[in-house]
């Protein structure tokens, strides 16, 4: 018998998938105050230690339970999070927090040294989609942007999130038994 390690945990036992997504860049809705904050871009290139080139996955103000990436157009730093709201839900409390000074947001952290709240822009990384039978895709989200954050190295500069945490992989491994 094989024992499980992180990648093997990370990469199998979803029960749920990524939609396919054929497009490529997320595309304004065009009636909200948010979609000035989204990346139209196809692909983004990190000056992370891994030199990453990415590509944003097709969707608007409007979707839901993804992995997304905040970069900071004023200099190379970035913020892998994910979210099971729409996505221009997530971008409003980002921005809500800088604006109101949250010093538990690695946004506003970061904003103190740059330009302030404009300065930032979001790029959907990943969806997760329920399968037809269902599942925990809430626990998959957990997964999906813990692999983001591994693959890009978001903990270390320029990378904004201050740590890492493994506990999806934990407690789907907890359940296993």
């Amino acid at each position: 018998k094989v024992g499980f390690n992180l990648k093997s945990l990370l990469e199998t036992g979803s029960s749920c998938s990524s939609k396919h997504h054929k497009r490529y860049g997320s595309r304004p809705c065009g009636r909200c105050s948010y979609c000035s904050y989204i990346l139209q871009d196809t692909s983004i290139s990190l000056d992370n230690k891994n030199k990453s080139h990415v590509f944003l996955k097709s969707g608007s103000c409007y979707s839901n339970k993804l992995v997304y990436i905040a970069t900071c157009s004023t200099c190379s730093s970035f913020y892998v999070g994910k979210t099971e709201r729409m996505f221009k839900t997530r971008i409003y409390e980002h921005l809500y927090d800088i604006k109101n000074k949250k010093d538990t947001n690695a946004l506003y952290k970061h904003s103190i040294t740059c330009d302030g709240y404009l300065c930032f822009k979001f790029g959907i990384l990943e969806f997760v989609t329920v399968e037809t039978r269902g599942g925990d895709w809430q626990n998959v989200l957990y997964k999906k942007e813990l692999l983001w954050q591994l693959r890009l190295a978001a903990d270390y500069p320029p990378g904004l999130n201050e740590h890492i945490t493994i506990m999806p992989i934990l407690k789907e491994k907890a359940n296993q038994i």
